[in-house]
Formats: structure tokens, C-alpha cells, sequence
């Protein structure tokens, strides 16, 4: 039975990193706005550049959570539970 109390980390190395790399993203999002704020004006592409790279980066440890989630659930049929 799954306990609702506790939440669910495949892995939890695996977790702060996603959870890093998501919090890196916003840092840089918030980081770019206070800079336009002060009237420097930024390029778009140097914010677009970056999020395109950090979503390459949050995918790739994405995969390995569902990888490890599929494992987890073939286990689980295969010991008929």
C-alpha cells in the first residue's frame, strides 16, 4: 500500500538534482529580469540558449527516473504483486 504521508523519490541523489537543476533554471529566469529591470538590455537568445540547454540537462536524468520506475514495476509483475 502506498503511504500518501511520505512522497515518492525513485531516487533521492537523482531527485535533488532534477530538483537543482529546476531551481538553477528559475535562479537565471529571476537573474535576467532584475538586469532588464535596471534598464541593461539583455538578448533574448542568451535566455532562450540557456533554457534550451537546461532542459536538455533536466531530461537526460528524467530518462533515468523512468527507467528506474519501469524496473520497479516489471519487478512487480514479475513477483505478481
Amino acid at each position: 500500500m502506498i503511504d500518501n504521508k511520505k512522497p515518492f523519490i525513485v531516487d533521492e541523489e537523482l531527485h535533488n538534482l532534477l530538483v537543482t537543476l529546476i531551481d538553477t533554471k528559475k535562479t537565471y529566469a529571476d537573474l535576467c529580469k532584475r538586469i532588464r529591470s535596471q534598464g541593461i538590455e539583455l538578448d533574448l537568445c542568451l535566455e532562450k540558449d540557456y533554457n534550451v540547454c537546461l532542459r536538455d540537462l533536466i531530461s537526460e536524468p528524467s530518462n533515468i527516473v523512468f527507467e528506474l520506475i519501469y524496473h520497479n514495476i516489471r519487478k512487480e509483475v514479475k513477483n505478481g504483486k
